[in-house]
Formats: C-alpha cells, structure tokens, sequence
C-alpha cells in the first residue's frame, strides 16, 4: 500500500537527487566519470529516466516503511540507525562492487554512495513520521 509516507519519501529522493547531482554541487565530476548528464540526453530519454528513478524510489520507500514496521522502528535516532545500517550493509556495498567491476573511479562509488546516503536518511525520518 502507497501511504503518504512512501510518496513524501519519493518526493524527498527526487528532490536531493536534483540538487545533489546539479552542476552546483556533484553533478559536474558525476557526469564526467560517468559520461551521462542531462546535456547528453534527449528530452525523452529525461522523462524517462525520471519516471525511472521515481519507480525505483517508490521500491525503495516501500519496502524499506515495510521493514522499519517489522522491526517496530520508534524514534528518530532508530530510523537514522536503521537506515545507516541498510545504507553501510546493502546499498554501499553494491554501488562499490558494480563500480569496481566496471573499473570506474573510486570518486564515482563516493559520490553515489553520499547521495544513497542521504536519501536513505530522508527516507528513514519521513517514514518514522508516519508509522
């Protein structure tokens, strides 16, 4: 079930994924280790990467309110922890490794594993709110 959690959760991802990935912040090295931008896309490829992302968000956001009830997560310094721990145990790891196997640059697997990070924070606050 989408609750308003999951979708302020989408909201959220979107929103620091934009401003993290800007020009003014990451976006500039991002796009030239990884050779993608919006520069480098066509309109239609943008929509759908955006609606790709909001897809992939709204996994992320519900499966991760699903397990935040399981585990009966009930304060903030526990959504930060539980978070922190899906962030450093499955989302880290993976981003390392898949970069690592396509011999990018060590930076690339920071720079999307800060952005992993911080998402995964908002996430885990906005849906504590609404548990």
């Amino acid at each position: 079930m989408i609750t308003g959690g999951v979708l302020l959760s989408i909201l959220a991802n979107m929103i620091l994924g934009t401003i993290y990935y800007s020009p003014f912040v990451l976006g500039k090295p991002w796009s030239k280790m990884t050779g993608a931008g919006p520069d480098k896309m066509k309109k239609d490829q943008i929509i759908f990467m955006m609606a790709g992302g909001a897809f992939l968000a709204l996994l992320n956001a519900a499966i991760l309110a699903f397990l935040m009830q399981q585990y009966e997560v009930s304060s903030y310094n526990q959504a930060l922890l539980f978070g922190g721990t899906i962030w450093l145990g499955f989302l880290t790891p993976t981003i390392f490794l898949n970069n690592m196997y396509q011999m990018k640059p060590i930076l690339l697997s920071v720079i999307d594993s800060g952005f992993q990070l911080i998402s995964i924070l908002a996430m885990s606050v906005i849906l504590y709110l609404f548990i």
